[in-house]
């Protein structure tokens, strides 16, 4: 059994609620997770907090967890990069609604001028 097929099964495993499963998991992805979450954030205590609430996400959403998809692990850090950058975005007022609309206008003023 690889790696990866133990990984998906502790996902499965969580998704019935099995807290041995989160535990086992915590212990395989944290240093990942969090050393990504931090090179994103360059602040400790922020990539602790996106670590936290990324393994509430993983045990809310592991039922979703779709091995067809990609690994475990690849899911895990695409929830990380996700949440990292929302913190990221709140410290610098970023507003990915608004500048997305406004690179989306500008591009159709282009198109039709």
């Amino acid at each position: 059994m690889s790696f990866t097929r133990n990984e998906a099964e502790l996902l499965a495993r969580i998704a019935r609620r099995d807290t041995a499963a989160c535990s086992d998991l915590y212990d395989r992805m944290a240093t990942a997770l969090f050393s990504f979450a931090l090179k994103i954030l360059r602040d400790v205590g922020a990539a602790e907090d996106v670590l936290q609430e990324v393994f509430i996400q993983i045990v809310e959403k592991a039922s979703s967890y779709d091995p067809r998809l990609g690994k475990p692990l690849s899911w895990a850090i695409m929830l990380a990069r996700n949440r990292a950058i929302d913190r990221f975005a709140s410290w610098t007022g970023w507003d990915n609604e608004t500048h997305s609309h406004d690179w989306q206008s500008s591009r159709m003023r282009r198109r039709f001028l």
